[in-house]
């Protein structure tokens, strides 16, 4: 309802967990899930992969090692 006035585009992407948090990412079935109700809403989504995880520099990721 929100958003049928207004041309959106969602950026969907992965949360990196961070060692001080209990939350966790989201299944990638959740995710396309998600991404289907919002496409079938008609909602521009596109989603994107995370890269720099594996050295703690995923996004969310390198702020909370400078914190």
């Amino acid at each position: 309802e929100l958003f049928q006035t207004r041309d959106v585009y969602i950026k969907l992407s992965e949360y990196n967990p961070i060692s001080d948090s209990t939350l966790k990412s989201s299944s990638p079935e959740s995710v396309d899930h998600f991404a289907e109700v919002l496409l079938n809403n008609g909602l521009i989504v596109k989603k994107f992969q995370s890269k720099g995880k594996d050295i703690a520099a995923g996004c969310g990721q390198f702020v909370s090692n400078i914190n």
